[in-house]
């Protein structure tokens, strides 16, 4: 996403801005013009994939994300109208990747001299959530997420790849 005017809150510590410090706030206010559609946040410190990510969803109009907000709160049957397109929901597929080593040796890794590439994460996570193998379901691995879909409705997938060397 283009950040008109605000180059200086891109989220670089030590580039273009200064630190957030653990129990601080930042507050990133940018203007968003003749852009629509599915972006993703993250982070930037250290490997971007082990911190703080989510979606952006940029609408066409003030109209379509009214029709959105609503769609998410009842069952209305208003269509949604983006571009040409007209659907009834939609539904974001958030893929990132999920490393069984701490983020400081991850770093280290990919930062030092010995890196030449990474074999893959350990696991890839579909809106946080996955199996690292087929017998590994627990608190902590919850297993492959579930996406409900109603019959006889148009949805608008939406994909993200928050994902470091990988589409």
């Amino acid at each position: 996403i283009y950040q008109l005017g605000s180059n200086s809150a891109d989220g670089v510590a030590g580039i273009t801005q200064l630190p957030i410090e653990p129990g601080q706030e930042f507050l990133h206010e940018f203007q968003i013009i003749n852009q629509t559609g599915t972006f993703y946040y993250h982070a930037h410190v250290g490997v971007q994939d082990d911190t703080v990510q989510g979606s952006l969803i940029v609408y066409e109009t003030e109209e379509a994300l009214a029709q959105a907000e609503k769609e998410m709160l009842s069952d209305g049957t208003s269509k949604i109208r983006e571009g040409p397109y007209e659907y009834d929901e939609e539904r974001i597929l958030h893929w990132s990747e999920w490393w069984h080593q701490s983020v400081y040796d991850r770093e280290d890794f990919y930062t030092g001299s010995k890196f030449t590439g990474d074999g893959g994460p350990d696991s890839f996570l579909l809106n946080g959530q996955s199996v690292y193998n087929s017998h590994s379901v627990s608190d902590q691995c919850r297993g492959f997420p579930v996406i409900d879909l109603k019959p006889n409705r148009v949805y608008r997938l939406r994909f993200i790849g928050a994902l470091t060397f990988r589409m």
